[in-house]
């Protein structure tokens, strides 16, 4: 390879500034739209910095070891051939300890993956780096005990790294780059048409999947864009703003989003088809147990008013239906103690959900459905959702 990353192949110059243009800025952010070149660009300044931190090790996180697998491993080796070098020589990865030892011009060392949905595994070593892939769906709890193993004693640079699709408006990413950037960051913004090796009738395709300006404007441009009327399109305050009035015969939800800087857990309402959120939940910077704690009473609360005695929390959740966001179900196992498994063991025993998340643009368009059979209404209480 001669030079530390000496690239003799064509990457875009989003890619470039990404990978070479900073090595002491302590926080990096490649953030993109779809086919925009990020896992690409992680797997280079991984290789820069892995080489340059040596022996340090690098800590490479993506949300399900499936992509770990599928994704940034497959992408290292289609990296190294593109730099001359043979994968199975540099290469050497071994899936049941979950990390690969690179050797790059007589410097080695290891790529410890680890994943966002078993954060168990993210302890009983120290990096040199942190490489943070899909970034957005990376819990606040699980990034902090990431960002604390970032303490080799013998790294170059301790530099933390990440990339993402601009997923979640207010979320993780977005506010440690642009809404209250951390002291020591920088972020490179990255299109579509930004990457050199996207077919124009790629790039094509993507654009005439996006049926709003807005959702152009974030999954191809790269920008974060406040979800409301303009995303959801078809939402009207007049017809989908109104009070909710609950009944004793009601089905009842409550829906969990993990891993966010800010808890909001919509309570819910369903009859049939129909589903009115008349309560939420919204918690600052805490994490799941203290959420489910709140969550407890708060239906207690709910339940002693409606059938006007009381009722405790034990009895309360039995009659709720937890959904949640996929990442909390690949957590269900009493070794990790993860979203589900806690949310179970308070007593939510019922559950629904996914085991992979549905593409976004599925994920609006079903909201918009709702919206426009008038099956989607919001009781003025729940102000964080509207």
């Amino acid at each position: 390879m001669g030079a530390p990353l000496e690239i003799t192949f064509p990457i875009s110059s989003k890619q470039r500034e990404f990978v070479f243009d900073d090595l002491s800025t302590p926080f990096s952010l490649f953030l993109g739209g779809y086919g925009s070149g990020k896992t690409v660009a992680m797997g280079l300044r991984s290789l820069l910095v892995g080489w340059l931190n040596a022996p340090a090790p690098v800590l490479f996180m993506e949300p399900t070891f499936s992509q770990v697998e599928d994704v940034a491993v497959a992408m290292f080796y289609e990296v190294l051939e593109w730099l001359g070098e043979d994968p199975s020589k540099c290469f050497d990865w071994k899936p049941y300890k979950k990390k690969a030892i690179v050797t790059l011009d007589g410097h080695t060392w290891p790529i410890f993956f680890r994943t966002y949905d078993n954060p168990k595994l993210i302890a009983g070593f120290n990096a040199g780096s942190l490489f943070c892939d899909e970034f957005d769906y990376c819990p606040l709890d699980v990034y902090r005990q990431a960002s604390q193993r970032i303490r080799h004693p013998r790294a170059f640079r301790l530099l933390q790294n990440f990339a993402t699709t601009p997923e979640h408006f207010g979320g993780i990413t977005h506010t440690m780059f642009e809404l209250d950037p951390i002291e020591g960051s920088r972020m490179v913004r990255s299109a579509t048409r930004d990457n050199i090796f996207a077919p124009r009738a790629f790039i094509e395709a993507q654009l005439a999947q996006f049926r709003t300006e807005e959702e152009r404007k974030r999954y191809s441009d790269g920008h974060y864009i406040q979800p409301g009327g303009r995303v959801y399109r078809h939402f009207d305050e007049t017809k989908h703003v109104a009070p909710c009035e609950l009944h004793a015969s009601d089905d009842f939800a409550m829906s969990c989003d993990f891993g966010s800087h800010v808890v909001a857990w919509a309570f819910v309402r369903r009859v049939w088809n129909r589903l009115h959120v008349f309560d939420e939940l919204v918690l600052e910077n805490a994490d799941t147990p203290i959420a489910i704690g709140h969550a407890r009473r708060k239906w207690s609360e709910i339940f002693t008013k409606l059938y006007g005695r009381a009722v405790s929390a034990d009895e309360a959740v039995q009659r709720v239906t937890v959904y949640g966001d996929p990442a909390g179900g690949k957590r269900f196992n009493p070794s990790s103690g993860g979203d589900f498994y806690q949310l179970h063991a308070r007593g939510f025993t019922k559950q629904r959900y996914r085991r992979l998340h549905n593409a976004v643009l599925n994920r609006i368009a079903s909201v918009n459905e709702k919206l426009i059979k008038g099956e989607l209404l919001f009781d003025p209480r729940a102000e964080y959702v509207l």
